[in-house]
């Protein structure tokens, strides 16, 4: 598995959050959660993304754990963390 893939999964983002961050299909997002490869043309966006989460990781934002929250609500909240930690890092906006 891709090793910035790896970290999307440790930091608990699902497809359509990746999708969504990304702006990629949805498929597309469960295709590399899977094993698939990032086309060369979204892989920088790939790297900033992960490199967001891994800082969020190492903070202890990430991941969410859902608790008595719902998926929805979890997915907002990770959302918000990796947006936040985007700005930080002055990559790409969401």
């Amino acid at each position: 598995m891709h090793p910035d893939i790896q970290v999307l999964i440790e930091g608990g983002l699902r497809p359509h959050l990746i999708a969504q961050i990304l702006k990629v299909n949805r498929n597309t997002a469960a295709n590399w959660l899977a094993g698939g490869e990032p086309h060369v043309m979204i892989a920088e966006r790939v790297h900033e993304l992960a490199e967001a989460v891994k800082g969020a990781i190492r903070d202890g934002k990430l991941p969410i754990l859902p608790g008595s929250d719902s998926s929805t609500a979890v997915a907002m909240r990770t959302y918000a963390v990796v947006s936040h930690y985007f700005a930080e890092r002055g990559a790409i906006t969401i």
